[in-house]
């Protein structure tokens, strides 16, 4: 498979809810697919708050650019999961 991942593409439905994608981000995690500094894009509708949802769940996260494209927004995020560190709930 080639994990872990540093760049992960993540392109789901508008109406998909940001809980649900950062559920998937979790498990990806989790299950060591993630290389420690990934970084992630996620295109989104553009009035949702990703920065916002992350910064709440605690995670070490760096928003590198946000891009809007009509309705559509796409964020550059870089994650520094820590090896030790205990997933945010």
């Amino acid at each position: 498979y080639g994990a872990p991942f540093d760049i992960v593409i993540l392109d789901p439905p508008y109406a998909y809810p940001t809980e649900e994608v950062w559920a998937f981000v979790q498990t990806l995690r989790e299950r060591g697919m993630l290389a420690p500094d990934a970084v992630i894009t996620y295109e989104h509708h553009s009035k949702v708050d990703v920065a916002g949802f992350i910064e709440q769940t605690g995670e070490s996260v760096e928003i590198h650019a946000n891009k809007i494209f009509g309705k559509s927004k796409v964020g550059f995020v870089l994650f520094s999961f820590q090896e030790d560190a205990e997933p945010a709930e």
